[in-house]
């Protein structure tokens, strides 16, 4: 196998910089698809998408996302995922691509964990 390619499903390889292209306009198309204002949703409002993982076979992508204002991301957790048939197929007729990935959603728990030792810091320099 060549450097700067993984082997996807059925044998076929995928280069790494095609991944990484892909999983961008992934990211790029999901959020001005939320930023155009017609997902209806309100539990999703204030969803923030903040990175997207790729499958190495390109089958996959989770798409991580954050709460603008904080809060539970249970029930933004689950109006994403129940809206993600709407984002792929969105994906599907903007982006040419020969398939399109599955969609997941889950919360950035990096974020969230940078955001609880932040507080931590705040309350300790009070």
């Amino acid at each position: 196998m060549a450097a700067g390619f993984v082997l996807g499903s059925k044998g076929r390889e995928f280069s790494y910089e095609r991944r990484e292209r892909v999983k961008d306009l992934v990211f790029r198309e999901i959020a001005l698809i939320m930023s155009e204002g017609n997902i209806k949703d309100t539990r999703v409002a204030r969803a923030v998408i903040t990175r997207v993982s790729m499958s190495r076979d390109m089958s996959s992508a989770k798409v991580f996302f954050t709460h603008l204002k904080g809060g539970s991301s249970e029930p933004m957790l689950e109006g994403l995922n129940k809206l993600s048939g709407f984002f792929r197929k969105q994906i599907a007729l903007r982006l040419n691509l020969k398939k399109v990935p599955s969609i997941k959603f889950e919360p950035d728990e990096v974020l969230l964990s940078a955001h609880r030792v932040d507080d931590i810091i705040r309350r300790f320099d009070s």
